[in-house]
């Protein structure tokens, strides 16, 4: 049984791309369903009423998923699984990508907390040792401006930036920890109607730099300083030597791995799979110069993030990632949910094998 398609036709004045063409895919019932996983992707369904439970659970287009390759024969431009691809195998692939997405953002979120922490201590600091500076009558003039520590009956208030990013009405994403980052390239970070207007002071209501505090402070705040004890605390934080870490990242590379990051991110996020994510590589990139596939593709599959995961977070966080995903496969071998030669697709892609040292 073939899938029924309608060409959904639209006026247009100029050449059409392909990719921009709709086709709507006629609705089936899930016992069709069942017929065109047999005898289009050669899915094995032993026992009809398991299959539709099966699909009760499992969204059908999930479940044969034609991005999702992993467990496709391995022809060119094949939409057949492999041989001996049972029903539940495939159901529990989604169950093991949906696992895969908890275990990645638990690692994310680390070095998330880890980077701004960072960011408000060192900016807030760099501002308080600015200002302590000054004299007196400039004090004065300039005001006492709400980024810094303030003692309040002896005891010491959460810092404001540091309040915003972590309470829970804070509304910074990743992309604005990427956009935060790059800021610091400029020494023109602290000026009216500057970035950080946009990023942090305006989208969290913190009061807005005066201009007489612009005036006095931009020209002593050192962002350049600011970066780099940022870089010094994520160096610290993954736990690798400043060699290691400029070999395989460096400073020049970071904000690259800052969006390979995101990405990851919010595709753990996201409703589909992670498995079979790419990320386009920058071409100025030199984070993954070690691996000619990723440079040949120009791509960055799950397999190479997993690879630098310690160079953003520590190795515990990694290991933990590790043995998780291992104790995984090894259930999934060990109680015959999946066969092992399923199983080796699965570590290949990953890179993570379950009798690894």
């Amino acid at each position: 049984m073939e899938d029924s398609i309608i060409q959904l036709s639209k006026e247009t004045h100029h050449t059409e791309d392909l990719n921009d063409i709709h086709k709507y895919v006629i609705p089936t019932k899930r016992c069709d369903q069942l017929d065109i996983m047999h005898s289009k992707h050669r899915v094995i369904v032993d026992n009809n009423e398991m299959g539709m439970s099966i699909l009760r659970r499992t969204p059908y287009n999930l479940l044969i998923y034609p991005a999702l390759n992993i467990w496709f024969s391995r022809s060119q431009k094949s939409i057949t699984f492999m041989s001996g691809t049972k029903i539940e195998y495939l159901e529990e692939l989604v169950k093991f990508d949906s696992f895969i997405k908890g275990k990645l953002l638990e690692v994310i979120r680390s070095f998330e907390n880890m980077f701004l922490g960072s960011f408000a201590y060192h900016f807030e600091m760099e501002y308080k040792n600015v200002f302590d500076n000054m004299s007196s009558t400039m004090q004065q003039k300039t005001g006492n401006h709400n980024v810094g520590t303030q003692m309040t009956d002896n005891r010491i208030q959460l810092i404001p930036m540091w309040e915003q990013f972590f309470s829970n009405e804070s509304v910074v994403t990743i992309n604005d920890e990427i956009d935060l980052w790059n800021t610091l390239s400029t020494e023109k970070f602290l000026k009216p109607n500057s970035q950080i207007e946009g990023l942090y002071l305006d989208k969290i209501n913190s009061k807005r730099f005066r201009s007489s505090e612009i005036k006095t402070i931009k020209r002593k705040f050192s962002t350049q300083r600011v970066r780099q004890q940022i870089r010094e605390d994520l160096i610290n934080f993954c736990g690798k030597s400043d060699t290691s870490w400029n070999l395989q990242v460096g400073s020049d590379n970071f904000s690259h791995m800052m969006n390979i990051i995101r990405i990851f991110r919010n595709s753990s996020s996201h409703p589909g799979f992670i498995l079979d994510t790419k990320v386009p590589l920058d071409k100025k990139s030199t984070i993954f110069l070690h691996d000619s596939k990723a440079i040949s593709e120009n791509a960055i599959h799950l397999k190479n993030f997993i690879y630098i995961l310690p160079y953003f977070v520590s190795d515990e966080t990694v290991d933990l990632f590790r043995y998780e995903v291992k104790k995984r496969l090894l259930y999934m071998s060990h109680t015959k949910k999946v066969p092992n030669k399923h199983i080796q697709r699965l570590e290949k892609q990953l890179g993570i094998y379950i009798f690894d040292s």
